[in-house]
């Protein structure tokens, strides 16, 4: 009973402080942003004329990562020296949210990115605790390699060799 309810109104009101979170950034913000399966985002100006990347290709990106409400830094790539490699695609590999926003850039294209927390680390917040529980997050994301699409007939046509 009382246990339940407590807990109710805390993740209530956290997820209203998201909301507020992001009304916030909005309102102070002078240009429009544009909105792809929940993520908010723009692209860099000039992003390569390429196609963009699909699932299934092997991309490494940079990036940067902050938090949305006072735009303190908690992930760089940059300095780590450390850029993230990972299948498109593949389950658990990055945040719902990155995975959608690499769909928006081509090889060697940059972008903004505001992900909500249900797209990101959600109502639990990240495991090592750096990201608070409905936390909405802002990458500066680079692609800095693609590999290219390769159809799945030819890779299980290379994985069963010569006869």
């Amino acid at each position: 009973g009382i246990r339940n309810t407590r807990n109710d109104r805390r993740l209530a009101r956290t997820a209203a402080d998201e909301d507020s979170t992001l009304a916030r950034y909005f309102a102070s913000v002078p240009e429009n942003w544009d909105h792809f399966m929940g993520v908010f985002y723009r692209l860099g100006p000039k992003n390569p004329k390429r196609p963009k990347i699909q699932s299934g290709q092997v991309v490494t990106i940079a990036y940067t990562a902050r938090f949305l409400e006072d735009g303190r830094l908690f992930d760089d790539t940059y300095s780590t020296k450390q850029p993230l490699t990972f299948r498109l695609g593949d389950p658990g590999q990055v945040i719902k949210g990155l995975e959608i926003a690499v769909h928006l850039l081509p090889d060697g294209g940059k972008g903004r990115f505001i992900i909500p927390s249900a797209l990101a680390f959600g109502a639990e917040g990240s495991s090592s605790r750096i990201v608070p529980p409905w936390t909405p997050v802002l990458y500066d994301v680079e692609v800095t390699e693609a590999s290219e699409v390769a159809p799945l007939t030819l890779l299980k046509d290379s994985a069963v060799g010569t006869h």
